[in-house]
């Protein structure tokens, strides 16, 4: 007599084979959050290496947007995705758009100093930061939380 398998233990072990294909797939990490946090932090301290290599002794040269521009960076999805140099040779990152950015202190925009020095808004003296920037980077359920601490402007990743 002729042994084979039935169509139902074919179909039970695709099934299992479903189930756990599932499962190690919901286990494993997120490479892509990951990605976008990294993204988003190596933005921010390219802005601050902008502001430290900038002339800072070039007073009629100082002030104007193009500077800013330079060293000021708004906290959202869409800027960090525009200020990607344009280059139709390479492809460019894009933050995925579920990832949501908040910044604990309400100011979206900050700016660096020559010195590396953080700033809310502008380079205004008075708009110095002296407590640390808190913002989160969220993205379905996981969050990471960034800090950039004041005068050394140092960007720390919390667990």
């Amino acid at each position: 007599m002729k042994k084979a398998f039935t169509m139902i233990e074919i179909i039970i072990v695709i099934l299992v084979i479903g189930i756990i294909y599932v499962m190690a797939k919901m286990s494993m990490p997120d490479g892509k959050f990951y990605s976008d946090v990294n993204f988003i932090t190596q933005k921010i301290k390219q802005k601050q290496l902008y502001a430290i290599g900038y002339d800072s002794f070039d007073f009629n040269n100082g002030r104007d947007s193009a500077f800013n521009d330079l060293v000021c960076i708004d906290i959202d999805i869409a800027t960090i995705n525009d200020n990607e140099n344009s280059s139709s040779s390479q492809k460019k990152y894009q933050i995925d758009p579920q990832t949501i950015i908040s910044i604990n202190s309400g100011d979206q925009k900050i700016c660096f100093d020559f010195l590396g020095r953080v700033y809310k808004n502008n380079l205004q003296l008075n708009n110095l930061v002296k407590v640390p920037i808190e913002f989160n980077i969220t993205n379905k359920n996981r969050t990471k939380e960034l800090l950039i601490m004041p005068i050394s402007g140092y960007i720390m990743q919390k667990e």
